[in-house]
């Protein structure tokens, strides 16, 4: 879907990709009940979540499922009665709720639970993230929210942040913010002082997350930390266009081009060659401006 590599004064590059996906675990921590029935659709892929998280959670609510879900208790409704065809975004939303792993599942692992339409779209979408972990449970929680976002992708990239690195960056708060974290073991704090989490302890700093937070990652880290009176000194890019096209034709192309960067920007961050200890991030969107042309979902 997206791509995301954390930016904020020093430390390491790292890159975040991010989507997120899930499904019921058992003592692997990744596994679908059976099919109950044969799902070709979205839609039926949504109303199957929606089924299993009801089994999952029979004390709750439809408001407070959907609040668990991070959609409207309307969208939700909607999508049970068939009313709505869900867009990829918010089928991945259903998708995170069902994980029951603290931290991440295996994308590659749920693709093979989905009816063949949308495993398709899935990994059409999301090929240069297909084998990266999803952040899950707790993680997801965290991530998502501005107080402790920046501090957990400080601890992702490969060489991991420290409690002075933390303190020094967002004070006594984000410290406190830390412990937190470190408390709920969502980060590690190794012998010789470096912070990372689970994920990158075991081998590797992308993660996927899904749109709706990576859209929140990027318009963050751009109002946070890009600096436009650095512009032309060969550290930092901006670059923007606006014109009108013929979106069925030209954005296809577009992405094309956007996701042929993103596997170059890849290799960069993975090689050792450029290893070292400034963290940036990297984001590219293009989408319509006109609202009206843009429906995430469709009513039926």
């Amino acid at each position: 879907m997206g791509n995301f590599i954390a930016q904020m004064p020093p430390n390491d590059l790292t890159l975040i990709h991010i989507v997120q996906y899930c499904m019921k675990s058992n003592s692997r921590g990744i596994c679908m009940k059976p099919m109950a029935m044969a799902m070709t659709t979205t839609l039926e892929a949504a109303q199957y979540c929606i089924s299993l998280l009801k089994e999952s959670y029979p004390r709750f609510s439809s408001s407070q499922l959907a609040s668990r879900v991070d959609i409207s208790q309307s969208s939700f409704s909607r999508i049970e009665n068939g009313q709505v065809n869900p867009s990829l975004a918010t089928l991945t939303k259903l998708y995170s709720a069902l994980s029951k792993d603290k931290y991440k599942y295996d994308l590659s692992e749920l693709t093979q639970t989905l009816p063949t339409a949308v495993k398709e779209s899935i990994e059409k979408n999301l090929s240069h993230n297909i084998d990266h972990p999803v952040a899950a449970g707790k993680m997801a929680e965290y991530i998502k929210d501005p107080h402790y976002r920046y501090i957990i992708l400080f601890a992702l990239s490969k060489s991991g942040t420290y409690r002075e690195e933390i303190k020094n960056e967002y004070g006594v708060a984000g410290e406190r913010k830390l412990d937190k974290l470190l408390d709920q073991k969502i980060l590690c704090e190794a012998a010789d002082g470096v912070i990372k989490t689970s994920i990158s302890e075991k081998g590797g700093s992308f993660l996927t997350v899904d749109q709706y937070t990576l859209k929140e990652i990027i318009v963050d880290a751009i109002n946070d930390y890009y600096r436009p009176e650095k512009f032309g000194r060969n550290e930092n890019v901006l670059t923007g266009h606006v014109e009108s096209v013929d979106k069925k034709k030209a954005v296809p192309l577009i992405r094309a081009v956007i996701l042929e960067a993103n596997k170059k920007i890849q290799k960069i961050l993975k090689s050792p060659e450029y290893e070292g200890n400034d963290k940036v991030f990297v984001g590219m969107a293009a989408d319509v401006l006109t609202q009206s042309l843009n429906s995430s979902e469709v009513m039926q």
